[in-house]
C-alpha cells in the first residue's frame, strides 16, 4: 500500500523514487507532467521523481541528474536507489547505437535492483532499422527487468 494516510496510527506510505529518461522530450516530458497532475488521486504522494536531462534546467517538484542517456555512471547516478522507471531511446537510423544504449539502460537499471520498467517501443516492422525498439524491449524482458505495458 502506497497510499499516505495523515491520520493518526495510520501506516504512513514508503516514499519511492522514479527515474525518467527523456523527460525534457515530447514523450517523457507527458510523462513528468501527467505524473505531477495526477500523483494524489493515484495516492503517489510519496513517490519522487528524478529525471536524467542534458540541462540544468529546474523542473519544479522533481530531483534533476544532469548527464547523458550513453554515460554508465551517469545511468548509475540516476538509476541508484530507484524503484520503477520510464526509458525512451532515440533513434539513430542505423541502430547500433540506439539497441547499445538500450541494454546499457536495462543492465543498469537491473543492476541497481529498479523493479519496475516501462519502455517507450514498438511493434515490429520488419526493416531493422526500425526493429531496434522491438529489439531493446525483448532485451529487457529476457535480461530480468520487470517490464511493464
Amino acid at each position: 500500500e502506497h497510499r499516505q494516510d495523515v491520520r493518526e496510527g495510520a501506516p504512513v506510505c514508503e516514499p519511492q523514487v522514479l527515474a525518467v529518461l527523456g523527460a525534457t522530450g515530447l514523450q517523457g516530458g507527458a510523462f513528468v507532467q501527467a505524473f505531477l497532475a495526477h500523483r494524489e488521486r493515484a495516492g503517489l504522494n510519496c513517490t519522487t521523481l528524478r529525471v536524467l536531462s542534458r540541462s540544468t534546467r529546474e523542473i519544479p517538484g522533481v530531483e534533476v541528474v544532469v548527464g547523458d542517456m550513453n554515460d554508465e555512471e551517469t545511468l548509475r547516478r540516476l538509476f541508484n536507489g530507484v524503484w520503477g522507471a520510464f526509458l525512451i531511446t532515440f533513434s539513430d537510423f542505423e541502430g547500433e547505437k540506439e539497441y547499445k544504449a538500450g541494454k546499457l539502460m536495462g543492465d543498469i537499471a537491473k543492476a541497481s535492483g529498479v523493479q519496475r520498467v516501462v519502455f517507450s517501443g514498438g511493434a515490429r516492422t520488419g526493416f531493422d532499422f526500425m526493429d531496434v525498439k522491438s529489439n531493446i524491449e525483448d532485451y529487457l524482458r529476457t535480461g530480468g527487468a520487470v517490464l511493464m505495458h
